[in-house]
C-alpha cells in the first residue's frame, strides 16, 4: 500500500488575503531571517497562530506547515507573474500593463 498525499481544497480568496495581511503585520515572518530575537520556534508559533485564523474562515483547513507553504506558493506566483508583466514592459514598443490582483498589490 503506498501512502501518498492527498491534496487539500485550495483556499478560499478571504483565506489568502488573510494569510497576506496577517504576515504582512509580522515582518519577521515576512523577512523569514532568524536571529536573537526571532527563533525558528517564535515563527513556528505565529504560523500556529495563523494556521488558527485562517481554518476559522471558510475554505481549507491546514496545520502551520500547511499555511508556511501556502504563503510560499502565494509569494513565489506573484513574483513569477510580476517578472513576465516586467520582461513584456521591457520588450521594444513598451508592452502592455496588466492590471494588478488584489494581492499582488500588497505584495509589490
Amino acid at each position: 500500500m503506498t501512502d501518498k498525499k492527498k491534496r487539500t481544497q485550495p483556499m478560499s480568496l478571504q483565506q489568502k488575503e488573510s494569510l497576506v495581511d496577517f504576515v504582512k503585520s509580522h515582518t519577521d515572518l515576512e523577512r523569514g531571517k532568524f536571529n536573537d530575537s526571532f527563533s525558528s520556534k517564535h515563527a513556528q508559533s505565529l504560523w500556529e497562530e495563523c494556521s488558527l485564523i485562517l481554518n476559522n474562515q471558510n475554505g481549507s483547513t491546514k496545520d502551520w506547515q500547511g499555511c508556511r507553504r501556502a504563503w510560499s506558493d502565494i509569494k513565489t506566483n506573484i513574483k513569477k507573474k510580476q517578472s513576465a508583466v516586467n520582461r513584456e514592459q521591457r520588450l521594444t514598443g513598451g508592452g502592455s500593463i496588466k492590471a494588478k490582483h488584489c494581492l499582488k498589490k500588497k505584495l509589490v
